[in-house]
């Protein structure tokens, strides 16, 4: 039986989840002495613990952050991030250098807005944040909250939107963030002689810089060459 509440103890699952299971088990353990029974509920309530994952495990949003380092946070519903998603090589080391795993989204947002490297894409580039979430009322708060962040951290010329679950699988699948997949996506509606793949290398700001000579009203004004504006595009 102490072998048993040490193994418990080292299964994440909730308190009140592993005392129910333990009660189940020790009720059946009084009914009956034949230990196959009991062996049986153990093995089946270790399953359990191992395969049905936590909230605070689970990803409830993703937030891609592309000017030419290209990565995506996935957090929980704490705002923690669980887990980063590098999409090129300028992304990589960004994540290396930053160890932003694990921390708070805000706490790892000024972080990277006070990285000297990062500062350097920032001062030359555009930001596309793009958030999606099956969660319509999650992705509202998650937009508004990295527009505030941005804003205080005095990005000049950045993009927010939120993204649906085809875009952001689409993109997913073409291993690009889905804030540079929309854009892509709309500079190929204008001219089909670009390719995909040649576009998906490029940066944000060159991206824009040639949906803007296509059609100058598919750029939200914060992104616009001639101007870093104030007010942002929602």
């Amino acid at each position: 039986m102490n072998r048993l509440l040490k193994d418990l103890d080292n299964i994440e699952a909730s308190q009140e989840l592993k005392q129910r299971t333990l009660n189940t088990i020790l009720s059946h353990k009084k009914k009956t002495n034949q230990k196959p029974l009991v062996l049986g509920l153990v093995i089946v309530a270790l399953l359990i613990f191992m395969f049905i994952p936590t909230s605070k495990e689970s990803s409830v949003a993703y937030i891609s952050m592309d000017i030419n380092p290209s990565f995506e946070f996935e957090v929980n519903e704490d705002y923690k991030i669980i887990n980063i998603i590098s999409y090129n090589n300028d992304g990589d080391k960004i994540i290396n250098e930053s160890h932003l795993k694990g921390q708070k989204l805000n706490d790892a947002l000024n972080s990277l807005l006070t990285n000297q490297e990062y500062n350097q894409y920032l001062k030359t580039g555009i930001l596309e944040v793009s958030v999606f979430s099956l969660n319509q009322k999650l992705s509202n708060e998650l937009q508004s909250f990295m527009d505030t962040v941005l804003e205080q951290g005095q990005v000049k010329q950045y993009h927010c939107s939120q993204i649906d679950q085809k875009t952001y699988e689409t993109a997913n699948q073409h291993h690009m963030s889905g804030g540079k997949y929309q854009v892509i996506e709309k500079i190929l509606s204008y001219n089909s002689q670009y390719t995909q793949e040649e576009l998906k290398n490029k940066s944000m700001k060159d991206l824009y810089s040639i949906l803007e000579d296509l059609n100058p009203n598919e750029v939200p004004k914060s992104c616009q060459n001639h101007g870093n504006h104030k007010n942002r595009h929602k």
